[in-house]
């Protein structure tokens, strides 16, 4: 089995990197050809790889693993050359119109939401899945009940791994107990479409709940392959400001002096919302690895430093393409407090969505506020701006550099020069993310008690900020 990092040569890949103690062909000085049109952009540029794991899912010959970082590693034995792990690869190209027809019969509107046949704004009704959520619990409620009503045999759904509890994984969850393991937030890559392989092999009807990355390799294999169209009845979509690489669990444990087999779980959410990021040990309370909760802190910081290359030239934060898409309702009043607290917002895409969402008030599974037409609630400013306007900025810069970018099929949004310079002086901290040493000194630093002062003075600053808003309009 040969690793996937690489050279090209014209028309071909040689799988070349001798040097990994990953690679265990026995002849491994042997330099391996294979024509490159036939693999998956993660085999000749590492970096375009969205480790979605779509590629896994859809081989047929299980000539596709996974490394330790969720890369995949090509059996040259078994592959057979179809080409099929290409055609569903996400990483490389993303074609907005053609996912729009699939998914909605309709063109893609270049807006960051995205097609919406409703907007609402709610929570579930049920006290655990609230108590083990990580917001409103809308996707555990909607996940148990589809269970439950029979409406789907199993959903794909994440986890932190049993044996390496700082690292995530996909599982198919086939009751509710199951989908109670799966509650709560990981933000951390997870090849979900790994998944897809057992689907293939495994009859049923299928939820799955995914990021936008996962959801874009997802339709692409369900355009492909009439079985997975069939099974796959829901596609559901977490709203996505951006995951961080693996290594950031190790590296915060480590930040505290807390051995990795010391942790049965991590918690990029836990305790009361908005929640904090803390280990979680067998015989001793949860311990918090940073001073400040998710929102005001510790995921806006650490988005900085862990971000993979990839989820830089992102577009989709609003995971364009499920049936019903799902994220925290942050919008704030006139005086900076949260309208919906401890509440979700969700974008109802399609038919099959609109369905769902209907049974699930009607069976008191959701209380849910129609926000359609309401003029304060706002898409999350942050992630429009990261997702929305950086990204296709670096996007843009990264391609006049010849640097390798996916390719789209959306326009440039106009910028400002100031929002121009903004995208660059963000992209020089993002780049420390890229020099080991100085990202754990960078992480130390962030989580240690000399930031507390710094958090308090951004928390003053933006109530200060609504506070002047609210005394102007008055």
């Amino acid at each position: 089995m040969l690793t996937p990092v690489s050279r090209v040569v014209t028309g071909t890949f040689m799988i070349t990197d001798t040097s990994s103690p990953l690679n265990t062909h026995p002849d491994s000085h042997v330099i391996t050809i294979i024509d490159k049109s036939v693999l998956p952009v993660a085999f000749f540029e590492r970096d375009l790889c969205a480790r979605t794991a779509t590629c896994l899912g859809v081989c047929a010959e299980n000539a596709i693993s996974l490394d330790e970082n969720y890369y995949p590693v090509l059996d040259e034995k078994r592959c057979t050359a179809c080409g099929k792990c290409r055609e569903v690869c996400p990483g490389a190209r993303v074609d907005f119109e053609k996912l729009s027809q699939q998914s909605f019969g309709i063109s893609d509107d270049f807006t960051f939401d995205g097609h919406c046949e409703e907007i609402l704004v709610g929570h579930a009704l049920d006290p655990l899945i609230l108590e083990k959520a990580t917001g409103g619990g809308i996707i555990t409620a909607l996940a148990i009940m589809l269970l439950e009503s029979g409406e789907v045999d199993g959903c794909v759904v994440t986890r932190m791994r049993a044996d390496k509890p700082w690292m995530g994984e996909p599982f198919i969850a086939t009751s509710r107990e199951e989908i109670l393991t799966s509650a709560g937030s990981r933000y951390t890559v997870i090849p979900l479409n790994k998944t897809l392989h057992t689907i293939r092999q495994q009859e049923g009807k299928y939820a799955i709940v995914g990021l936008p990355c996962h959801n874009h390799g997802l339709r692409n294999a369900m355009a492909q392959d009439e079985v997975l169209a069939a099974r796959i009845k829901v596609i559901i979509g977490t709203f996505c400001g951006g995951t961080l690489e693996p290594v950031v669990v190790p590296e915060l444990l480590r930040t505290k002096n807390i051995p990795l087999d010391s942790i049965t779980n991590f918690e990029f959410r836990g305790g009361a919302w908005p929640g904090q990021m803390r280990a979680v040990f067998k015989d001793k309370p949860p311990q918090a690895v940073h001073y400040s909760n998710y929102k005001d802190g510790a995921y806006n910081y650490l988005i900085g430093i862990y971000l993979p290359r990839r989820c830089q030239v992102c577009y989709d934060g609003s995971n364009l393409f499920a049936d019903i898409a799902v994220g925290d309702a942050w919008t704030r009043d006139e005086s900076g407090k949260y309208k919906y607290n401890s509440q979700s917002r969700v974008f109802v895409r399609s038919d099959t969505g609109k369905k769902i969402i209907k049974k699930a008030v009607e069976r008191a599974v959701l209380k849910l506020n129609d926000v359609t037409q309401d003029p304060s609630y706002k898409t999350h400013r942050m992630r429009t701006q990261r997702k929305g306007l950086n990204a296709p900025l670096r996007h843009a810069r990264w391609q006049k550099k010849g640097i390798p970018v996916p390719q789209y099929d959306r326009p440039l949004p106009h910028a400002s020069n100031r929002e121009k310079l903004s995208e660059i002086l963000i992209s020089m901290f993002l780049w420390t993310g890229q020099v080991p040493w100085l990202r754990y000194a960078i992480t130390k630093t962030l989580t240690s008690r000399a930031m507390i002062p710094l958090i308090k003075l951004r928390l003053w600053r933006k109530k200060r900020k609504y506070l002047k808003r609210a005394t102007s309009k008055g």
